[in-house]
């Protein structure tokens, strides 16, 4: 099947995707993990998460091996899927930068980590999560592949709902009250929704 638009539209954002979180993380980097809270199954979680971004959607459209897993392309899904998409990267930047060195691909306290409560995150204790909610579902449905594209939207909700609880314990004992009053003044994903 040829994948023209969908690659088009995925391309792009994958690099533009990259781009932010390489920026980021290279500062984010420089600071000292003080406390580490990963656990094996988040490690195996994330390793999915990054075969389901990269390798299974590459083979998807530049490949025949998931043919047997495609559905017809749609310019109505693919439009809707860019403006997923690029939601998604709006709120992955701003997460990014109000977060700044304090952010971990895995559950880590950083040397100095202050609890972040400005910016995005006055509204929304999780944006970084709702940014990849918000990448999946566009991938999904830019991707006319169900491997290549919805795959990510399984592989990434198992690792959320595994991750959640696990790091707002964490954040809970690290900053105690301050914390408590974050959680009863925010929703996780959406502003007055959930």
């Amino acid at each position: 099947m040829d994948h023209t638009l969908s690659t088009a539209v995925f391309m792009p954002f994958l690099i533009a995707y990259f781009v932010v979180r390489g920026y980021w993380a290279s500062k984010a980097d420089k600071r000292p993990v003080k406390e580490d809270h990963s656990f094996s199954a988040d490690k195996i979680n994330i390793f999915f998460m990054s075969v389901s971004l990269i390798l299974l959607p590459l083979m998807a459209l530049f490949t025949s091996w998931l043919d047997a897993f495609d559905f017809r392309e749609s310019p109505a899904l693919i439009a809707g899927g860019a403006v997923l998409l690029a939601a998604g990267l709006y709120v992955f930047w701003v997460s990014h930068r109000d977060l700044g060195e304090n952010w971990s691909v895995t559950l880590e306290l950083k040397e100095g980590h202050s609890l972040v409560t400005n910016g995005i995150y006055a509204k929304i204790r999780h944006p970084m999560y709702l940014a990849i909610w918000l990448c999946s579902l566009g991938q999904a449905l830019v991707i006319p592949n169900w491997v290549g594209g919805a795959a990510i939207v399984l592989i990434w909700g198992v690792l959320y709902f595994v991750r959640i609880g696990r790091e707002e314990k964490m954040m809970a004992e690290k900053f105690g009250p301050a914390y408590t009053a974050y959680m009863s003044r925010t929703k996780r994903l959406l502003p007055y929704v959930v």
